[in-house]
């Protein structure tokens, strides 16, 4: 192992070498062209908000999220809202990409427990939906069939009696 003090006298090793700053070089380069490629080819997003409700009711927790449905052809990220009291709406600038799409809520009762401070689950699995979103700024009120909901809500209550 060579000694830190002769690293600056060293032209292989050390902070100040020849490999070194190549390395430094090489790495600089790749970020650079890394990042200026990512943003340019990122599709366009919109905004969705609307009302979800379970059996006529607001849903109080819970989350929905709009995936691309790649069956229909559609491609894009991923877009996800968080519902409270019923309503939600996706952030700014992360919305949905628009066209053919599958919608998944899960929804919680917003009765705090101890393994999760927004409840237990009101279905017994997520609900899942496909829909055409338009490719611009839109309203979604999504209605869930009671016949989706948890026979027995209680039994998924570790500390319940």
């Amino acid at each position: 192992m060579m000694c830190p003090a002769i690293w600056g006298r060293c032209r292989l090793y050390g902070p100040t070498s020849l490999v070194a700053r190549q390395t430094t070089g090489i790495t600089m380069v790749l970020v650079l062209g890394l990042s200026v490629g990512c943003g340019s080819n990122l599709p366009a997003t919109f905004e969705l908000s609307g009302v979800v409700t379970l059996d006529g009711q607001p849903v109080p927790v819970g989350d929905i999220v709009f995936y691309p449905d790649a069956s229909q052809g559609n491609t894009g990220m991923q877009a996800r809202a968080a519902i409270r009291d019923g309503s939600y709406r996706t952030p700014p600038g992360k919305g949905h990409v628009g066209g053919p799409m599958v919608i998944v809520v899960n929804c919680l009762d917003g009765i705090p427990v101890p393994e999760s401070p927004d409840g237990c689950d009101m279905l017994d699995s997520p609900f899942k939906l496909k829909r055409e979103l338009p490719r611009q700024n839109a309203e979604l009120d999504i209605a869930i069939p009671g016949s989706t909901k948890r026979a027995d809500r209680k039994s998924t209550r570790l500390n319940s009696s």
